[in-house]
């Protein structure tokens, strides 16, 4: 009866983390219905969204989201793509009134597109 009683709680608990692993590991850094990309960068760099604009020659750059404080979990919308980029690179963003700026597509080449892990 013990032994019953074991192997029905073990799959159990197989089966929970089998969905809750589920919704973790779906679609990291691919958009989700909503649009929302989550990503993570490594430490030095800087996590950017881009997308396009009318000129097709051009991206849009915007600072992605912080998901938390002192982690490196971010968040881009609208089904922009993160982007990895070196630290500094494009530190124009902060100084834009719309805090995003217009670079050609051949900018962000060095950069890990969609996020790192």
């Amino acid at each position: 009866m013990l032994r019953h009683v074991r192997l029905f709680a073990l799959v159990l608990l197989i089966a929970s983390w089998e969905v809750t692993s589920e919704d973790y590991d779906a679609g990291f850094g691919e958009p989700d219905d909503d649009g929302i990309t989550y990503f993570g960068c490594h430490r030095n760099v800087d996590a950017l969204c881009s997308g396009g604009v009318e000129d097709k020659r051009l991206q849009e750059l915007t600072w992605a989201i912080r998901l938390h404080k002192k982690k490196r979990d971010y968040a881009c919308h609208d089904g922009h793509v993160p982007q990895c980029c070196q630290q500094g690179l494009f530190s124009a963003i902060s100084d834009s009134p719309t805090h995003s700026i217009l670079k050609e597509w051949k900018a962000t080449d060095n950069c890990a597109h969609r996020g790192q892990s």
